[in-house]
């Protein structure tokens, strides 16, 4: 696009979640917290008012996992994410690595307009930890290449 800024791709490696990710800049380290052994960690890079690259991994206890199961525990986040939006659609994500995954795409409440945005989530759940990385474009744009390529970057490592 004529007259966009260069980007400059960077490996985002969450250290203790098995996670790494290619960021199109230098992410902000958010909350990192362990409560009764379990950790969350979360990275962000905003690139605008309607542009942003979120990663949250979620440590979750096995009893949680084998009760309410993938699907319950995608459908969750899925709710979270849509009490500013509608859904667009879901699929299921080919497995990586052992992770098993649902993607999504929600559009801001906001129909149009400089504030309108859409959400595209890969959601993945891989042993213990359960992995959102979120790509928030302008409203329309749920096909840019920066955000496709940052949510297909999604590598798991063993721990």
């Amino acid at each position: 696009m004529p007259g966009a800024p260069a980007l400059h791709w960077q490996r985002l490696v969450v250290g203790g979640t098995g996670l790494a990710v290619e960021m199109p800049g230098a992410a902000v380290k958010g909350n990192d917290v362990t409560i009764d052994g379990m950790r969350s960690v979360v990275y962000r890079l905003e690139a605008g008012a309607t542009r942003s690259y979120d990663v949250r991994c979620e440590q979750m206890p096995a009893s949680q996992i084998a009760i309410e199961g993938p699907d319950a525990l995608f459908d969750d986040i899925r709710d979270g994410l849509l009490e500013d939006g509608t859904l667009r659609s879901q699929w299921s994500l080919p497995s990586r690595a052992g992770a098993i995954g649902r993607g999504l795409v929600i559009d801001s409440a906001l129909k149009s307009g400089p504030d309108a945005y859409t959400t595209v989530a890969y959601l993945y759940l891989r042993g213990d930890w359960l992995y959102e990385l979120l790509a928030t474009v302008p409203r329309g744009a749920d096909r840019d290449q920066a955000a496709q390529r940052f949510l297909d970057s999604a590598r798991f490592a063993g721990r």
